[in-house]
């Protein structure tokens, strides 16, 4: 959408601001035996241009199984330019330079749970470790993994957002599946 309808460069960086979903009828949900039509609607609200460019919006969608409504979900987006970005980056920093998911240890200990327990075919994909339960109480520890292809397509100074959301869902499925 930012590329293609509203002419954002691909050098700048995306900034989450916003995230969010909604699920109204989650029994529409599970899994069945074939697959289900999916359908999203997408509006753009609260669209920032600044010297004529496009520099954020929300993104607001409604998600349909089967053309029944199911829930919605808003993303919020600010986009920077490599020099604002940086400058972000380094504010409040004193200058030090911002570490990199290329030089980072993101040594965590605990153990791996099976793939299966978060949703996941391949242990490649976890990004938890340490999962712990008790009650309705569920807890683990990042496992965060800069070499991977799509989470990390490139050196990150922060963990991308695509990588908290993944841990989230991974966390819930978990909940879920106990």
């Amino acid at each position: 959408i930012a590329h293609t309808h509203y002419g954002v460069p691909f050098d700048h960086k995306f900034v989450l601001t916003t995230l969010g979903i909604t699920i109204t009828r989650p029994e529409l949900m599970t899994v069945g035996t074939a697959p289900c039509a999916l359908r999203m609607l997408c509006s753009v609200g609260d669209k920032r241009v600044k010297e004529g460019r496009v520099v954020g919006y929300d993104a607001r969608f409604r998600l349909f199984v089967d053309g029944t409504e199911v829930g919605n979900a808003v993303v919020g987006l600010r986009f920077k330019s490599p020099a604002s970005y940086e400058a972000l980056r380094l504010r409040n920093r004193s200058g030090e330079p911002v570490p990199s998911t290329e030089t980072f240890d993101f040594t965590v200990g605990g153990e791996l749970p099976a793939p299966y327990l978060v949703g996941r075919s391949n242990g490649d994909n976890v990004v938890l470790t340490g999962l712990a339960g008790a009650g309705d109480t569920v807890s683990a520890s990042l496992r965060v993994l800069p070499q991977h292809p799509s989470l990390f397509d490139h050196a990150q100074d922060h963990l991308p957002g695509m990588v908290l959301i993944e841990a989230g869902r991974q966390l819930a499925l978990n909940t879920l599946l106990e």
